[in-house]
């Protein structure tokens, strides 16, 4: 796997891309629509060399549906057996993904007005990239109080468990598009250094998250009109922070211990009409540290 010195920094690149050597001369041009599409090239060849690492084919997506707008969504995922991908520019960790990181530092350092641009514009291109974490079903079980906490709303959520394999992920790898997925690799310390190579500047976190026992799929595209949508306050086309791809099972759906009874209602009404197994996360009665899963049909 190639390092990030050497896809990047043409100037200390042991071997460079053929897009990257034309995305330099583009830039000095002063053709950004070239250095533009190069760079979504250089990009889609490099992550076409992560190769996928599935330990197990079913995954929990832990999901808040405390806004209108999430509820609504939340709710086609289930009925149209979707899995949403976010936004790494909006992740709750400001240092993830490392490679988001890594180009933000080079940016500020650069001396040189076109290296500075170059950066900036790199920046743009990853706006292509979306990421879904989720956790290992295996490693992590639905009763993880924690998980609950953080990222279902303080169990007022849900959680969707998803079956992903190989035959889900290749329908989205072709010439333009390709969608990875491997468990994250978590570490007690991470220079940011010019030798990290491209998987650990994405699959890779701090020792302190482990508790996640998380996956992450990743998605890019080199085709940004898949990302983008009219913007309706300004009428514009706009990348969409969250992007849903079809055709992933499944297999069972958790409702938190303190989700809203109206809510509950309308989920049941679409997983039992789907015959989803469906539960209910109550708290174990004689260990409050634990949670305890129902099943409703």
């Amino acid at each position: 796997m190639r390092d990030l010195r050497t896809i990047f920094l043409i100037n200390e690149s042991e071997a460079t891309n053929n897009d990257l050597d034309i995305a330099y001369d583009s830039l000095m041009d002063g053709n950004d629509t070239d250095v533009h599409l190069h760079i979504l090239n250089l990009l889609k060849q490099e992550l076409t060399q992560i190769e996928s690492k599935i330990e197990t084919d079913s995954f929990l997506r832990f999901c808040s549906i405390s806004s209108e707008v999430s509820f609504r969504e939340i709710k086609r995922d289930i009925l149209e057996e979707r899995l949403t991908f976010s936004n790494p520019f909006k992740f709750n960790d400001p240092m993830d993904p490392i490679l988001k990181v890594w180009i933000k530092v080079h940016k500020s350092l650069a001396c040189d007005r076109h290296n500075k641009k170059f950066f900036k514009m790199v920046l743009n291109a990853m706006k292509n990239l979306r990421i879904c974490c989720v956790a290992d079903h295996s490693k992590l079980s639905y009763n993880e109080p924690l998980m609950w906490s953080h990222y279902a709303n303080s169990h007022k959520g849900i959680a969707i468990k998803y079956k992903i394999n190989e035959d889900v992920l290749n329908q989205y790898n072709d010439e333009n598009q390709l969608l990875r997925i491997r468990p994250v690799a978590y570490r007690d310390s991470k220079p940011l250094t010019d030798s990290i190579t491209l998987d650990n500047a994405f699959f890779a976190k701090g020792q302190c998250w482990n508790y996640e026992a998380e996956h992450r799929l990743i998605y890019f595209t080199t085709q940004s009109s898949d990302i983008k949508e009219v913007d309706d306050k300004t009428g514009k086309f706009k990348r969409k922070d969250y992007l849903p791809l079809s055709g992933f099972e499944i297999e069972g759906v958790y409702l938190g211990a303190e989700i809203e009874p109206k809510k509950q209602k309308e989920i049941c009404e679409i997983t039992e009409g789907k015959r989803i197994p469906t539960f209910k996360m109550r708290y174990d009665s004689y260990d409050i540290t634990k949670l305890v899963a129902d099943e409703l049909f």
